[in-house]
């Protein structure tokens, strides 16, 4: 298992990302359906049901079958747009492609499950290259972004970065 995420809704009500009262609901990225479901089931307290998108069949220790359920996040694919100013005697000749992959290395390293992606957080990857006088920077959902409000990610979703999705 690479992440995983587990919020418990305790009340008598559906909670604010839609799990029904008194059950829980595991985000997990990576792993076998099979063994998340293992370990879920030999995690939950008795009276709480757990829930989600998937459901897995377990043998409990007296030989009955019990399902269990769980969520895996769904890709949320972000998008930037980086104008630069550059000291043209310090700026390498691959500067353009080490912003890309210093964008993707910080957004893989720093956003799980769940974390919204900040944008003023990838002011930091981009100004380790070298020769870069100031930077302006844009993200969203789609092409050409030009926005500058985080990108908020539920419970059920985790941000992705490429370097198709810098320009």
């Amino acid at each position: 298992v690479e992440d995983a995420v587990v919020i418990n809704n305790g009340t008598d009500v559906t909670s604010p990302e839609g799990i029904p009262a008194h059950q829980f609901l595991s985000s997990v990225l990576g792993g076998t359906n099979e063994e998340i479901a293992q370990i879920i089931w030999k995690n939950t307290p008795q009276g709480i049901a757990s829930y989600g998108t998937i459901t897995e069949t377990v043998t409990d220790d007296q030989g009955f079958l019990q399902d269990v359920k769980f969520t895996r996040p769904s890709d949320v694919d972000i998008y930037f747009k980086v104008d630069i100013t550059i000291n043209t005697t310090e700026f390498p000749g691959s500067g353009e492609d080490d912003i890309k992959n210093a964008i993707v290395a910080y957004g893989v390293a720093n956003f799980k499950i769940s974390d919204d992606s900040i944008r003023s957080e990838f002011y930091t990857p981009i100004n380790t290259v070298s020769g870069i006088t100031s930077n302006d920077h844009y993200i969203a959902l789609t092409p050409s972004p030009s926005g500058t409000s985080n990108i908020a990610i539920d419970v059920d979703e985790i941000s992705r970065y490429d370097t198709a999705r810098v320009e």
